[in-house]
């Protein structure tokens, strides 16, 4: 049960962060390259901006990665124990007759 809530608590904080950092921020940042002067030419005084919001995407990416793996751990571990719950009364089972 323990690992279960600890791993609730961490998809929690990396759906929060990934709200913030991986889908709001970015899109603020490049909203303000978008002119009326047209993007090329707003984009390439503002080239530290889009890069800060190009690495931003990316670590979005990377947080959506993290969130789809932390509940595969702990559904592993509770497959693993109900499976040799299983097998253990399988074998008790076998062991009787």
């Amino acid at each position: 049960m323990q690992t279960s809530n600890s791993v609730a608590r961490a998809l929690g904080v990396f759906l929060l962060l990934h709200l913030v950092v991986g889908l709001t921020a970015p899109f603020i940042i490049l909203h303000s390259i978008t002119g009326s002067r047209g993007f090329l030419t707003t984009a390439v005084e503002n080239a530290a901006q889009v890069r800060i919001a190009i690495f931003l995407l990316l670590l979005g990416s990377a947080m959506a990665i993290a969130v789809s793996c932390l509940p595969a751990a702990a559904i592993a571990a509770d497959s693993a124990s109900d499976s040799s719950i299983r097998s253990r009364s399988t074998l008790a089972s076998c062991a009787r007759r």
